[in-house]
C-alpha cells in the first residue's frame, strides 16, 4: 500500500517498504527510495505526503535514500539486502 503511494509521488523512481527494529513495537515500517534524476525530496516531505494518504499505523516512519536499490539479475528489488544495509545504518 505504501509502495503504491510512493510510486505516485513525482520524485520517486523506485521504492521498497521494509521492517526495521523498534524498541517499543518490535518492528516499525520504513521505506527505501531512489529519486528520479534531477528531482529532490526530503524525508519530511515524503513522510508528510504518506501521512496524507495512509493510516498512521501502516505509513512508514522513516525514509532511507539510496542511489540505487539492490536487485537480482532479472531486476527484482532485493528487500532482504535493503534490510541488511539499513540495519547497518541504524
Amino acid at each position: 500500500m505504501a509502495e503504491g503511494w510512493l510510486y505516485k509521488h513525482p520524485a520517486i523512481w523506485e521504492c521498497a517498504v521494509i521492517a526495521i527494529p523498534d524498541p517499543k513495537y518490535h518492528e516499525e515500517v520504513a521505506a527505501a527510495v531512489t529519486l528520479k534524476p534531477g528531482m529532490k525530496a526530503t524525508e519530511e516531505e515524503l513522510l508528510a505526503y504518506l501521512g496524507e494518504h495512509l493510516h498512521h499505523f501502516v505509513a512508514p516512519k522513516k525514509i532511507f535514500f539510496f542511489d540505487t536499490l539492490p536487485k537480482t539479475g532479472l531486476g527484482k528489488i532485493l528487500k532482504r539486502e535493503i534490510r541488511r544495509i539499513v540495519h547497518e545504518k541504524i
